[in-house]
Formats: structure tokens, C-alpha cells, sequence
């Protein structure tokens, strides 16, 4: 059913008026009898009949109009909704970050971003990787920042922030140890703490500060968990590394801790910002998406 012939009906029902309905919509009286008798003709029966020269609404004219008119309502209404989103943000966006650099670093500046933008809101998926962008992949995600990691080639990858990763234990268990040297003898007496077998970030850290390979450390315990990590580490452990802003946050609730300072400049963590390349995003997507790609590094 065309749209403009119900809305043509609509006036005509409310007017009572062939003439007035032409008059109030701008169209010739014939152009409005035209749209009536096609409209009848499509539903097969009829919507108005003359009495005395007055225009009347048949019984199913008046249902069709009560029903109907509600039906128009809500699309003009979602029409009129569509158009003041493109003028002003407003909407779910859902978006995916990792734990901890996304409870410290872009949580505070999303609600910046929400407290300017009143009709914006989030749904936000905290987790790993492998998991968000899958999530990403499937739809179930406008976009998502995750470590850098082997993504599917359909997705867009932009590099938009990074973490400063340290190498630092509990001052107490440090000093067990003696002064801090950055010889291979030094670092191989103390415990660790990492992710994952093979000690992957620890070693890290060596080969980018150190410039030392394979060497033989003691680890203590591997957990997939920065606030696990963070645990052992203020319980003194072990020594491991942490994101600067992990250790900015335990700092400031009073653990004495000691951060070695590498030979190099900082080990960096880059964070990316991945998505399905869309051309048509609503704006309170789109400007999240700036927002996460303004994040202070």
C-alpha cells in the first residue's frame, strides 16, 4: 500500500471533506478522489459514501482508520526519531574493551564523553580478545579495543592507544635481594609471576630492556588475569609486569611498590581499535568511536 494514498485517506476522514482534505494537503480535488478510488479498489471494498452531499466513512473505513491511523503514527514518529539521531547523538552503542585498560583508562573518558550527550548510552562487553572480536565479527558489537592480535581481514584495524608495561614487585620482597643490578645473575634469583606458560610478557621485558633471551627464571604462578597478577605481586610473591595504570591505581592505595627502570625507552602495549568497515554508522557510533581514538596514551 503506498503510503501518501493512506495518508491521503487519513485527511479525507478527518476533514469529511473531499475538498478541504485537497485544500489542507495542496492537491487538486480530482488528485484526492483519484487516491480514494485507488485505495478502495486495492482493499476491495468501500471507505466513504455520499449522504446528502456529505461525505460519510463506512464502518470499515472507520476501522481501517482507527487501526491505521496508529500504524502511521509510529512511522512518522520513527522517521522523525532517524532524523534528530543524525542531528544529535543519541542510542545504544555497543561497544567491547579489555579489563582493565578499559576500567582505568576509557570507562572515565566515555563518561565525559555520556555526560555531554545525555541520549547516548553504552553496552559494554568486558573480555579478552579472541572473544570480542568475534563478537565484532558476528554483529553482535559496533566495535571493540582489544591488544594488538591477529584479527579476521574483514575487520578494520586502527592502532589508537597504548599502555606503558613495567616490570615491578612489592618493595619488601625487592629488598630480599640486595641492590637492583640489570645483569642476567640479578634477575635470574628472583621469582615471577606471568599470564601464561612461557612467560611470554615477562620475557618480553627482558629481551626489550635487558637484551637477554631464554634465560632461566622461577615462576611462582601463571593466571590469565591482570588483577590476578597484581595480587600475587602485592603479596609479595614474586615480581611481573603490569600496565602503568594498574600500577598508578595500587599505588594510590598505599602498596609500596618498586618499578624497575629498563635501559631502553618504554615497553609498549599498543591497543586497537577493531570494527566492520560500515558505511553507514548512526552518530552516537561514530562518535564513540573518535572518543576511543582520542584516548590518552
Amino acid at each position: 500500500m503506498n503510503l501518501n494514498t493512506f495518508r491521503v485517506f487519513l485527511t479525507v476522514f478527518e476533514q469529511r471533506s473531499m475538498t478541504l482534505a485537497a485544500s489542507h494537503l495542496h492537491l487538486t480535488q480530482s488528485g484526492i478522489s483519484q487516491h480514494i478510488r485507488s485505495l478502495e479498489e486495492e482493499l476491495g471494498f468501500a471507505l466513504f459514501e455520499r449522504v446528502n452531499k456529505k461525505l460519510f466513512p463506512t464502518a470499515k473505513g472507520t476501522e481501517l482508520y482507527n487501526r491505521g491511523k496508529r500504524g502511521v503514527t509510529e512511522i512518522e514518529n520513527a522517521l522523525n526519531e532517524i532524523q534528530r539521531t543524525e542531528e544529535s547523538p543519541r542510542g545504544v552503542v555497543k561497544l567491547g574493551l579489555p579489563v582493565e585498560f578499559g576500567n582505568n583508562v576509557v570507562i572515565p573518558e566515555l563518561s565525559k564523553l555520556g555526560l555531554k550527550y545525555p541520549d547516548v548510552d553504552y553496552d559494554i562487553t568486558l573480555d579478552f580478545a579472541t572473544v570480542l572480536s568475534g563478537m565484532v565479527l558476528r554483529g553482535e558489537l559496533d566495535c571493540a579495543l582489544i591488544d594488538r592480535f591477529d584479527v579476521d581481514p574483514s575487520l578494520k584495524v586502527e592502532t589508537v592507544a597504548s599502555e606503558t608495561l613495567v616490570l615491578c614487585g612489592l618493595k619488601a620482597y625487592v629488598k630480599k635481594f640486595g641492590p637492583v643490578k640489570h645483569t642476567t645473575g640479578y634477575f635470574a634469583q628472583l621469582h615471577y609471576v606471568d599470564y601464561r606458560a612461557g612467560e611470554p610478557i615477562v620475557r618480553s621485558w627482558f629481551r626489550h630492556h635487558i637484551h637477554r633471551h631464554n634465560m632461566h627464571i622461577r615462576v611462582r604462578a601463571h593466571v590469565y588475569d591482570v588483577q590476578g597478577i597484581s595480587k600475587f605481586i602485592r603479596n609479595g610473591l614474586g615480581v611481573g609486569v603490569l600496565p602503568d595504570h594498574v600500577v598508578s591505581k595500587l599505588e594510590k592505595e598505599g602498596v609500596d611498590l618498586y618499578v624497575y627502570e629498563g635501559k631502553r625507552a618504554p615497553l609498549k602495549n599498543d591497543m586497537c581499535l577493531i570494527y566492520l568497515p560500515l558505511k553507514d554508522r548512526a552518530l552516537a557510533q561514530r562518535m564513540v568511536m573518535d572518543c576511543l581514538r582520542g584516548l590518552p596514551s
